[in-house]
C-alpha cells in the first residue's frame, strides 16, 4: 500500500508539479520572476570559511547542443524554446567546485551537469540526461596527473542510470537547481508547495519546497545595477522557504544535503526574489547561514530602498 500511494504521488508530481494550495493561475515556475542575474553568498563558522557563487544566462539552441555529450534528443529540439546555463562555484575546506547545469528553466528540467572539483580529491564529472536515462562520465587523475587539465586525466569509467518507472522524459531537475527553483517558484505564503524529482548524490529524490512563516533577516550586502552598485544594511522581512526531499529508494538513499546542508531554508527577498540567506545543519558544525554579499540584478532598473542603505553605497 505504501508503495503505491509512493508511485501516485510520484506520478501526480512529474505530471503537474505541483502538490499543495499554490495558486493555479499562477505558472509553478517562472523564470520572469527573479530580477537578479548573480549572487556570491558566504558563510563562516569555527574559522572556517566557504564562499558560493551562482550566475544565469540564456542559451541559444545551437549554443547548448554544442555543450552536451550526445546530440539534442527530438524531444529537447522540440519542446525546449529557453535554455539556462546556471553556473555554479563553491570554494571552500581545500576544495574548488565548478558546475555548470544546463536545465529548461520554466520548470528545471536538467538537461546536463558538468562539474570539476579541484585540490583536495580532484574529479570532473558529467551527467546527461538523456529522454530515458542519465549517463555518468567520470574523469579523475591518476598519479602523476594532478597538475593536468581534466581532458587528459587517464581514470576514466561511464555508468547509465534508469529513471523511475512513473519519470516522464525531462521531469527530472538537479539538486544544483533547487536554490534557483525556490526563487522561480509561486511559492509566496506559508503552506504553498511545490513537489519536483530531482537528482541528488546519484538518486533521484521526491523534493518538496514548501512556504513557511516570512521571517526577518538581516542584511548586509551590494547590489550592482549597471554601472551603480549600491550597499544595503538593515532588517528585512523574507519569505521563507523550506527545502525537504527524501529518495526513492529509501534502503540505500542517504539524508538528502545540498552545499554540505540539512534541513534546508532559502529566505527571498519578496520583490525580486533574491536569495539573501541559506540556512541547514552540518554534522559536527550544527547551523550554518550563508549570508548574501553581492547580488547583480538582471537588467538596469530602478534603486529601491526595502532596507536601509549604507554610507558606503557608490
Amino acid at each position: 500500500m505504501r508503495k503505491s500511494l509512493l508511485s501516485f504521488l510520484i506520478l501526480l508530481t512529474t505530471m503537474t508539479g505541483l502538490s499543495g494550495p499554490v495558486r493555479a493561475a499562477d505558472p509553478v515556475f517562472d523564470p520572469d520572476r527573479i530580477r537578479w542575474s548573480g549572487i556570491e553568498m558566504s558563510a563562516s563558522k569555527l574559522l572556517i570559511t566557504m564562499d558560493v557563487a551562482m550566475t544565469l544566462e540564456d542559451l541559444s539552441g545551437a549554443s547548448a547542443a554544442s555543450r552536451l555529450v550526445t546530440p539534442m534528443t527530438a524531444r529537447e529540439s522540440e519542446h525546449l524554446d529557453r535554455i539556462t546555463a546556471l553556473r555554479f562555484v563553491t570554494d571552500g575546506l581545500g576544495r574548488r567546485n565548478e558546475v555548470e547545469l544546463l536545465m529548461d528553466p520554466g520548470n528545471g528540467a536538467a538537461l546536463q551537469r558538468t562539474s570539476i572539483r579541484t585540490g583536495n580529491r580532484p574529479k570532473h564529472r558529467i551527467y546527461r540526461f538523456d529522454d530515458d536515462h542519465i549517463l555518468r562520465m567520470t574523469r579523475r587523475p591518476r598519479s602523476g596527473e594532478d597538475n593536468l587539465q581534466p581532458d587528459r586525466w587517464s581514470e576514466r569509467s561511464e555508468e547509465t542510470y534508469r529513471y523511475p518507472p512513473s519519470a516522464e522524459p525531462g521531469a527530472i531537475a538537479e539538486a544544483t537547481s533547487l536554490i534557483y527553483l525556490a526563487a522561480t517558484s509561486s511559492i509566496a505564503r506559508p503552506g504553498d508547495r511545490v513537489s519536483i524529482l530531482a537528482l541528488a548524490s546519484d538518486e533521484v529524490h521526491l523534493v518538496e519546497l514548501i512556504g513557511q512563516k516570512p521571517a526577518e533577516v538581516r542584511v548586509d550586502y551590494f547590489s550592482v545595477n549597471g554601472a551603480r552598485t549600491e550597499r544595503y544594511t538593515g532588517k528585512t522581512s523574507a519569505i521563507r522557504i523550506s527545502i525537504r526531499a527524501r529518495s526513492l529508494n529509501p534502503e540505500k538513499g542517504e539524508e538528502f544535503e545540498l552545499l554540505g546542508l540539512k534541513d534546508l531554508e532559502v529566505y527571498l527577498d519578496p520583490a525580486s526574489r533574491v536569495p539573501l540567506e541559506l540556512r541547514g545543519k552540518v554534522d559536527f558544525f550544527g547551523k550554518v547561514e550563508f549570508e548574501l554579499k553581492r547580488v547583480t540584478l538582471a537588467d538596469k532598473m530602478p534603486s529601491r530602498d526595502p532596507i536601509d542603505r549604507g554610507p558606503e553605497g557608490k
